[in-house]
C-alpha cells in the first residue's frame, strides 16, 4: 500500500507498476502458503490448539490477499486520469495520513502474529481509530466540496478511502485473530484493537 499511494500522489507510471506487481507477488505467495497449509491438514490429523493455528493462518492468508487486491485496486485507479493527478491536490493530505496511518497497522499486525499476540493490543487500537476519524473528517470535506469537484470526482474519492478503510480493518482483523487464538490483556486491560468499538466493516 505505500507504493499504491505514492503512485497516486505523485502520478507515476514506474511506482504503479511496481506497486501492482508487488501485490501481484504477494496473492501469489499467499495462494502457495494456502496450498501449504491444506496439504499439510491433509496428511495428519491435527490436535485442537494445530487445528486452530492452521485455520487461523488460513484466513490470515486471506486476509493478506485482501490487502494485496486493495492495493492493486489504489495504484489501478491512478491509470483513470493518468498522466493527470486522480485526486484533487488539496486532498493529498488526507490521503497521505490514511496511508500512512494503514502502514503502521500493517506493520503493527505483522508485530503481534510475530510475537504470538503478545505485543501491540493498544498501538492497534490508537492506529485503527486514527483511520476512522481521517475517513470522518475525508467524508466531510468531499460533502462540501461535491458541487464544485462534480459528482464522478467525490465518488471516486469516496471509493479511493473505502478501500484504504478496507486495507486496515484486514489488518486489524488479523491482530484480533492472533489476540483471540493467545487472549491475554493488553495495556491498560483494554480488548483487542477494534473489539473495542465493534467489529470491523470487512469487505
Amino acid at each position: 500500500m505505500h507504493y499504491a499511494s505514492d503512485a497516486l500522489l505523485y502520478s507515476d507510471l514506474p511506482l504503479i507498476e511496481d506497486a501492482i506487481e508487488g501485490s501481484e507477488q504477494i496473492i501469489e505467495q499467499s495462494a502457495q502458503l494456502r496450498a501449504d497449509a491444506c496439504g499439510t491438514l491433509g496428511a495428519q490429523t491435527p490436535v485442537a490448539g494445530d487445528l486452530c493455528a492452521a485455520l487461523t493462518a488460513l484466513d490470515d492468508v486471506a486476509g493478506l490477499e485482501h490487502m494485496a487486491t486493495l492495493a492493486i485496486r489504489v495504484a489501478s485507479m491512478t491509470l483513470l486520469r493518468f498522466p493527470g493527478a486522480f485526486i484533487p491536490h488539496q486532498f493529498n493530505g488526507y490521503f497521505t495520513d490514511m496511508a500512512r496511518t494503514c502502514v503502521r497497522i500493517a506493520t503493527q499486525a505483522k508485530h503481534v502474529v510475530l510475537s504470538g499476540g503478545s505485543t501491540g493490543r493498544a498501538q492497534i487500537a490508537v492506529h485503527g481509530q486514527g483511520i476512522d476519524d481521517i475517513a470522518r473528517d475525508l467524508s466531510a470535506m468531499v460533502n462540501r466540496a461535491t458541487r464544485p469537484l462534480g459528482v464522478g470526482i467525490a465518488n471516486d474519492i469516496t471509493l479511493l478511502s473505502r478501500y484504504y478503510e478496507e486495507f486496515a480493518d484486514h489488518a486489524i482483523d488479523i491482530a484480533n485473530r492472533e489476540f483471540r487464538q493467545y487472549p491475554q490483556v493488553g495495556v491498560g486491560g483494554l480488548p483487542a484493537a477494534r473489539e473495542i468499538g465493534g467489529t470491523s466493516r470487512g469487505s
